[in-house]
């Protein structure tokens, strides 16, 4: 959606498309990460699902995050991705509490929100947290420029390369190597592994 769609809508349902514009955006993104993660470690759609529900956003990326830490060979493009999802709890995961967590109403004298943001440490102090419209438009496209980056992430994460150094970190008296990360049976991810589940549901 461009800037004319939402200036052409009357207040306050602008104010409420644009929460909801920029809320539904975020839940891609959020999504994106998951998804990666999942496809690198060879994790089903249920179990993507339930790690997410149990996992806060921040979480979701630094496991990612260390992924690319361990399992992308290229430093260039290891460097990229690192900044890239350390903004995105920066600047998108506390935006994204204010905007969830506040109420709203439409921007008085613009043409955008303002949230009735408060700081609350050693004393409650009010937060001048108005974002026009060309605001929501800018995060919007950071974000998804972030999602596009994690289109072809999880095929640049090499497991073996992961296998590899927590090998190295255990001949080091750290994580015990390949006693942490035995060879995979045969049609089973590392997720079936670590948490000693095989596909047909049985525990070891």
């Amino acid at each position: 959606m461009d800037q004319a769609t939402f200036l052409e809508m009357p207040q306050p349902l602008r104010s409420h498309a644009l929460v909801g514009y920029y809320l539904q955006e975020f839940a891609e993104l959020e999504a994106a990460i998951m998804n990666t993660i999942g496809e690198t470690v060879g994790l089903t759609k249920e179990q993507v699902t339930v790690l997410r529900l149990h996992i806060a956003f921040s979480q979701k990326v630094d496991v990612l995050r260390s992924l690319v830490s361990v399992g992308v060979t290229d430093a260039a493009v290891k460097g990229r991705l690192l900044t890239a999802l350390k903004g995105v709890v920066d600047r998108h995961g506390a935006d994204r509490n204010v905007i969830a967590h506040n109420s709203f109403v439409e921007q008085e004298g613009g043409d955008g929100v303002s949230f009735a943001a408060f700081r609350a440490k050693s004393q409650l102090e009010p937060l001048d947290y108005t974002w026009p419209v060309s605001k929501f438009l800018e995060e919007v496209r950071a974000m998804t420029l972030v999602r596009n980056q994690l289109l072809s992430l999880a095929s640049a994460i090499s497991w073996d390369r992961i296998r590899s150094e927590m090998d190295r970190f255990g001949s080091l008296g750290g994580l015990g190597g390949s006693t942490f990360l035995p060879p995979l049976p045969e049609g089973e991810s590392p997720f079936d592994q670590l948490l000693g589940i095989r596909k047909n549901g049985n525990a070891d």
